[in-house]
C-alpha cells in the first residue's frame, strides 16, 4: 500500500510482455509507439520495459531524441559509449582492479615487464559510422542483444530536412544489417508527425516497423487516487465519477490528475472542479505557462496559440483576419505567415499534430489561455 500519494504507481508487465514478444516475432523491425506527452509513455519505457528486456539479455539504451534532436546520431552513440563504460569500469573497487591490465609480474625474485595489448582502431569520428562500429562491438565484446528506446523519434522529422533524412538512413541502415542483435522502439507525442516518418513511400523508414498503440491509464488510477484519499481522509473521498470526468479534461495524463488530488487533499477538498480551479490559479503553475509565453519571440505565435485555444483552426481566412486584429502593426495576415507560425509551435513542443488537428502539448496551458487576456509585446517592433 502506498504511504503517500507520490508513491502510487500502476504496472503493465502485461502489456511490456506484449511489446518485447513483437520485437522478438519480428527481427530487424522495430515498434512505433503513439501516446500523447505526459501520459506514461517514458515510464513504462523505463520501469516496465527495460527491466523485462535486460532480465531477457539485452543492453537497452534509452535516448530521448527531441531534447537532442539537433544532434541525434550523436545522442544514441554516446548512449551506446556509456553503456559500454559502465560494463567495462565495474562501479566497485574489485570489479575496478579486476579490469585493471597487468604489466609486470614477479618471476623468482625477478620482473619481467610486459608490452601493452594490441589496441583496437579508434571509432570513426563519421556518426553513422561510428553507431555501425558501437553496435558491432559491443555485441562482439558481451554477446547480447542491444535495445534501443528512442524516445520522441518523430523530432528527427522536425530537424534540419538534410541533417534529420540522413541520420534516420543511417539508423535503419544500422538496424536492418545487424537485426539479429540489434531491436528498437521508436515512440513519439505527434501521430501525424511520427507516421509521416514511416507512411511516406519515399521516407527512409518507409514500411520499416510495427505500429503499436500505447493504451492510456484508465478507470485504475482514478481508483487508486480515490482509494489513497479515503486511507487519508478516514473515509472522505471525491467522486469516481467525477475523478475520471477530470481525468478525461487533463487528457488521461495520470501526473496532472495526480497533482490535482493532492492539492485537494492537502485543503481536504473533495470537490473536484474546486479542485482543478485551485490547479489552474496555483502561482507555480501559472509562473511555468507564462515563461512558455515568454519564450515566444514572435508576436503571432503567441497570438496564435491564443486563437487555437479558443478551438479556432490555424489556417482559415477567419483566423488569419484575427490574428491581424491582434496585432496592429500588421494590416494583413498571409497564410504563409500563419504556416510559419504553427510550424515554430510545433517545433517548440507548444503543440503537436494527430489525426489532422492541432492539438496543446499541455492541456492545462491551453485553460490557462482561455482565461489569459492578450497582450503582445509592449514597445516591440517585432510583430510577425
Amino acid at each position: 500500500m502506498a504511504e503517500t500519494f507520490h508513491d502510487i504507481v500502476l504496472h503493465r508487465p502485461e502489456l511490456a510482455r506484449q511489446y518485447l514478444h513483437a520485437l522478438q516475432a519480428q527481427p530487424g523491425r522495430p515498434l512505433s509507439m503513439f501516446a500523447p506527452r505526459q501520459t506514461g509513455k517514458t515510464f513504462f519505457l523505463m520501469e516496465e520495459l527495460t527491466p523485462l528486456a535486460t532480465d531477457a539479455g539485452y543492453l537497452v539504451v534509452y535516448v530521448d531524441v527531441w531534447m537532442n534532436r539537433n544532434a541525434p546520431l550523436e545522442a544514441i552513440n554516446h548512449g551506446l559509449e556509456e553503456m559500454l563504460d559502465k560494463l567495462y569500469v565495474p562501479s566497485s573497487e574489485i570489479g575496478r582492479l579486476a579490469k585493471t591490465e597487468v604489466k609486470k609480474i614477479g618471476v623468482l625474485g625477478t620482473s619481467l615487464e610486459l608490452g601493452s595489448s594490441p589496441q583496437r582502431r579508434p571509432l570513426p569520428e563519421q556518426s553513422g559510422l561510428r553507431l555501425d562500429s558501437l553496435l558491432r562491438r559491443t555485441h562482439a565484446d558481451y554477446r547480447k542483444k542491444i535495445l534501443l528506446l528512442l524516445d520522441e523519434f518523430q523530432a528527427l522529422g522536425e530537424a534540419d530536412q538534410t541533417q534529420g533524412t540522413n541520420a534516420v538512413s543511417a539508423l535503419r541502415a544500422a538496424l536492418q544489417q545487424h537485426k539479429a542483435f540489434v531491436a528498437a522502439v521508436f515512440t513519439g507525442s505527434s501521430q501525424d508527425e511520427l507516421g509521416a516518418m514511416f507512411a511516406g513511400a519515399g521516407a527512409p523508414m518507409f514500411q520499416f516497423v510495427q505500429a503499436v498503440s500505447f493504451p492510456t491509464l484508465g478507470e485504475e488510477w482514478a481508483v487508486a487516487l480515490q482509494a489513497h484519499f479515503r486511507k487519508v481522509h478516514r473515509g472522505k473521498e471525491p467522486s469516481l465519477v467525477d475523478l475520471l470526468r477530470l481525468f478525461s479534461e487533463v487528457d488521461y495524463r495520470p501526473k496532472v490528475l495526480k497533482d490535482i488530488v493532492i492539492r485537494m487533499s492537502a485543503d481536504g477538498v473533495t470537490d473536484i472542479d474546486v479542485g482543478l480551479t485551485q490547479y489552474l490559479t496555483d502561482d507555480a503553475n501559472i509562473g511555468v505557462w507564462k515563461s512558455q509565453l515568454d519564450r515566444l519571440r514572435h508576436p503571432i505565435d503567441r497570438a496564435m496559440l491564443h486563437l487555437l485555444a479558443q478551438g479556432m483552426k490555424p489556417l482559415t481566412e477567419e483566423t488569419r483576419q484575427r490574428l491581424a486584429q491582434m496585432l496592429p502593426s500588421a494590416s494583413r495576415v498571409t497564410e504563409g505567415q500563419a504556416r510559419m507560425s504553427i510550424d515554430r509551435l510545433r517545433k517548440s513542443g507548444t503543440i503537436s499534430k494527430s489525426s489532422g488537428s492541432y492539438r496543446f502539448s499541455d492541456s492545462m496551458f491551453r485553460k490557462f489561455l482561455l482565461n489569459e487576456p492578450w497582450n503582445r509585446f509592449p514597445g516591440s517592433s517585432i510583430t510577425l
